[in-house]
């Protein structure tokens, strides 16, 4: 599973940092927030993320379960960008960050 995202301002001007956990990615380089409430589980030992260059991030997420069809990339019920979640997907965040 491959994810790209394209950024307005190159990544050289500023730091990233993520948290890749079993079912939530967070990447973090002011001014930008991506977070991923994902549909099923991933490895995170085997996913990574990547600066393709200046304006590119890439993310590989391995499926727990090889071969398993998505039906979606996000879990139902995640939050646009800028939303605070609802209680049970902040919960969900919380639980995966503790693993």
């Amino acid at each position: 599973l491959k994810v790209r995202k394209r950024l307005l301002k190159p990544l050289a001007d500023f730091a990233l940092s993520g948290l890749v956990c079993s079912n939530f990615v967070r990447l973090n380089s002011p001014p930008y927030l991506l977070e991923l409430d994902l549909n099923d589980l991933i490895n995170p030992s085997q996913s990574s993320v990547q600066i393709e260059n200046a304006r590119t991030v890439s993310l590989r997420l391995a499926k727990q379960r090889r071969g398993q069809v998505w039906g979606r990339l996000l879990t139902p019920g995640a939050p646009p960008p800028g939303v605070r979640p609802p209680p049970e997907i902040q919960k969900r965040r919380e639980e995966a960050i503790k693993e």
